[in-house]
């Protein structure tokens, strides 16, 4: 799949394609900085070095804009990781602003399917999500991908509003 075909991937692709006038940032602009994993369902946050040509002015942090972002996957049934993600040099999560480094990640779907609910007989696809950096990788497979962008992905972290 194409770096910029991902949003259909999402369980909502509005999420991305609305901030970003129908263009979403290509996934190799993804930077993340810190994850979380819980039974069937992992988070991972970090930021689009892309922005948009017009950010939403919410997106202003201090003097900077950001696209910080959450990429959640749910109903995990693979994960394998290694590593932490890496902090760039403009990182300062002391002070609550995370910048990760950019990670070669793929968002793909799967030809098995699974059951979003039996008694309906709604289907979906599963996904594989692959992330690589120098010092983090991720792999997992998810019946549900979902994104959160702007200050929805800050309050998920309790990055400054």
């Amino acid at each position: 799949m194409q770096s910029h075909g991902w949003p259909k991937l999402l369980s909502e692709p509005m999420a991305i394609l609305g901030p970003y006038a129908g263009e979403p940032p290509s996934l190799s602009s993804f930077a993340p900085h810190s994850w979380r994993s819980d039974f069937g369902h992992v988070s991972l946050a970090g930021q689009f070095l892309e922005l948009p040509q017009k950010p939403a002015e919410r997106w202003l942090y201090g003097e900077t804009y950001r696209a910080y972002a959450v990429l959640e996957f749910l109903g995990v049934r693979s994960l394998s990781c290694t590593g932490s993600p890496a902090p760039s040099d403009e990182d300062d999560s002391m002070h609550g602003v995370p910048v990760g480094k950019v990670a070669e990640c793929a968002l793909t779907e799967l030809n098995d399917v699974t059951f979003e609910n039996p008694e309906l007989g709604i289907q979906l696809k599963w996904k594989a999500f692959s992330l690589r950096q120098a010092t983090f990788n991720l792999q997992l497979e998810a019946s549900t991908v979902m994104l959160y962008l702007g200050r929805q992905a800050s309050r998920q972290y309790g990055w400054p509003q």
